[in-house]
């Protein structure tokens, strides 16, 4: 199954053109860089919330069902969404909104969006090579930091699907002990400004791991590093499973995991304050 094109993506709120820096100094985004996931839209403005993220499935897959072109597929259904409640499952096909067939990510994306919250809506999927008409009303789309924070906090962090840039072997994340992971890119501004503290925390800490991740190439990583040289753990995310899977959008983004589970979050190089304090309280525990 083919992940869509990053100009594409997450009905749970809305879709976006590019990955974007959060903090108080940024550099441009380079008009050729690749589309990303986008999480959310920073308006308040009320709009139509399925609940879910989606891939798009591969030619072959969508014919073996009859259908000549690439169908969307849902990848992911957070917990509390009308999606869960009409009993959406990983893997289920979406045909149609309403009675409009929908063949693409974003088409989707903009009729659920163009939807009030609380209107009743329904949608042909197919589960099991069977397909079947689906009524739900729809949400109100939370705020970001809400649903990312109520998605991952106190669970089990993912598997990384990454390298590691020096070595080119596969990145593990520790499972026991206290890791501080950053996604980040070499473009991004806020993210240059984090590196100072990251290495302070890297270096006041022998106990605490350091990984930071980028999706760029990983000769457009070397070459960073070579004239900027970090001591803590880089790797390279491989076709942004990583951040996929970390529902990442915003860069810098920050997770701060103990023994294997998500306690924290941060989101920008505006909450060192805050991350020190958790930091300190979760080695302090130990």
């Amino acid at each position: 199954m083919n992940r869509v094109s990053f100009a594409s993506l997450i009905v749970m709120a809305i879709m976006g053109t590019s990955l974007s820096c959060v903090g108080q100094t940024s550099l441009p985004i380079p008009e050729d860089l690749p589309k990303k996931e986008v999480l959310v839209d920073p308006l308040t403005e009320q709009k139509g919330w399925l609940g879910v993220s989606l891939l798009l499935t591969t030619k072959e897959e969508a014919k073996a069902l009859g259908y000549a072109q690439p169908l969307i597929s849902v990848d992911i259904v957070f917990a509390g969404s009308p999606a869960e409640s009409s009993g959406f499952q990983a893997g289920d096909l979406i045909v149609k909104f309403n009675e409009t067939p929908v063949y693409e990510v974003a088409d989707l994306i903009d009729l659920v969006m163009a939807t009030k919250p609380g209107s009743k809506v329904t949608f042909l999927r197919i589960r099991d090579e069977k397909e079947e008409v689906v009524p739900l009303l729809l949400g109100v789309r939370p705020d970001a930091y809400d649903l990312l924070r109520d998605h991952f906090v106190g669970k089990e962090a993912p598997d990384l699907i990454a390298k590691v840039v020096a070595t080119e072997t596969e990145a593990v994340l520790p499972k026991k002990g206290v890791v501080l992971f950053e996604f980040w890119a070499t473009w991004c501004g806020p993210c240059r400004a984090s590196m100072p503290h990251l290495t302070e925390l890297h270096e006041k800490y022998p106990e605490l791991t350091v990984i930071g991740l980028s999706d760029e190439e990983s000769a457009d990583i070397a070459a960073f590093l070579k004239e900027n040289p970090l001591p803590y753990l880089i790797i390279r995310d491989l076709e942004r499973g990583t951040s996929r899977a970390y529902m990442v959008n915003a860069l810098p983004t920050l997770f701060l995991i103990d023994d294997g589970v998500i306690r924290h979050i941060f989101i920008g190089s505006g909450e060192f304050d805050e991350l020190d304090k958790a930091l300190t309280a979760l080695l302090e525990a130990k």
